[in-house]
C-alpha cells in the first residue's frame, strides 16, 4: 500500500523536485504551500506522514503542529535551511519527530519517511479510527465530526444518532429503532424527537457543497449515504 505524504513547503523548486522524486508506486505526495489548506487536507485525507518546512512563518508553523497533535497521531518531519541546535530543538518542541537540513539527498528523506512510518505503525499507541464519506469525517476516538476540515459542533444525541447510521452505511433504520437505540426505552421523549434530530443533523452536515449524508427511505426510515 502506498505511503501518503503531505509536503508543506513554500519553496517552489524544492516542492516540485520532491513531488517528481516521489512519483513512485509506493508513495503518493500532496504538495501544499498554504497553512490553512494544509490543515484542511490533513483532516480530510489523514496522510501517513507530514513533511513540514521550518521556513514558514512561526505563527503558521505553530498552528499546524498544534492542530495536528491535538487531533492526530501522525509523524512530522521538519526540513530546514538552518542546522543550528536552537532551531532543531524548537522543531522537536513543536512536536516534530525528525529533522533534516537542506540541502539533503532525496534518498535520505525517503529512508527517514519509511523509518518514521514504520515506527509509528509498530508503536500503534493511538489507533485512530475515522469514518469518511465525501467531505465528512467522523473521528471515533475523540467523537468529533468535521465537514471540509472544519469542526462541526454536535450534541451528544446528534453524535450518537450519526454514529449509529454511519457505522452501518446504507442500512435502513426505522425511527423506532433509532429512538430506542439513542434515547432508550424509558426515555421521556417521543418518536418525533428523531425527526427533529435528523433535520438538525442534515442542516449541520451540509457544508459548502450542500452534500446529503442521511437519506430518508419513505415508509421505512433512514440510512447513511456513502460516497
Amino acid at each position: 500500500m502506498a505511503i501518503n505524504i503531505l509536503l508543506i513547503e513554500e519553496d517552489e523548486a524544492l516542492g516540485k523536485g520532491l513531488q517528481t522524486y516521489f512519483k513512485k508506486d509506493e508513495f503518493v505526495m500532496e504538495w501544499i504551500n498554504d497553512s490553512n489548506a494544509a490543515i484542511t487536507y490533513v483532516h480530510q485525507f489523514l496522510p501517513e506522514v507530514i513533511i513540514l518546512s521550518n521556513e514558514i512563518s512561526e505563527l503558521d508553523k505553530d498552528e499546524i503542529c498544534k492542530n495536528i497533535r491535538k487531533h492526530f497521531h501522525i509523524p512530522i518531519i521538519f526540513i530546514s535551511n538552518a542546522s543550528d541546535l536552537k532551531r532543531k530543538l524548537q522543531c522537536f518542541k513543536l512536536g516534530g519527530d525528525d529533522f533534516l537540513t537542506i540541502p539533503f539527498h532525496f534518498e535520505e528523506l525517503e529512508a527517514r519517511i519509511r523509518a518514521v512510518v514504520r515506527r509509528y505503525q509498530q508503536e500503534n499507541q493511538k489507533p485512530y479510527h475515522i469514518i469518511r464519506s465525501g467531505n465528512l469525517s467522523i473521528h471515533l476516538n475523540t467523537y468529533e465530526c468535521f465537514i471540509e476540515g472544519e469542526l462541526i459542533s454536535l450534541t451528544a444525541k446528534e453524535m450518537q444518532l450519526l454514529l449509529m447510521l454511519a457505522k452501518r452505511p446504507n442500512q435502513v433504520f426505522s425511527a423506532e429503532q433509532i429512538f430506542y437505540h439513542v434515547w432508550g426505552y424509558h426515555s421521556g421523549s417521543n418518536i418525533e424527537t428523531v425527526k427533529v434530530h435528523i433535520r438538525n443533523l442534515r442542516s449541520k452536515l451540509k457544508g459548502k457543497e450542500r452534500s446529503q449524508y442521511i437519506a430518508t427511505v419513505r415508509g421505512f426510515g433512514y440510512r447513511f449515504i456513502t460516497s
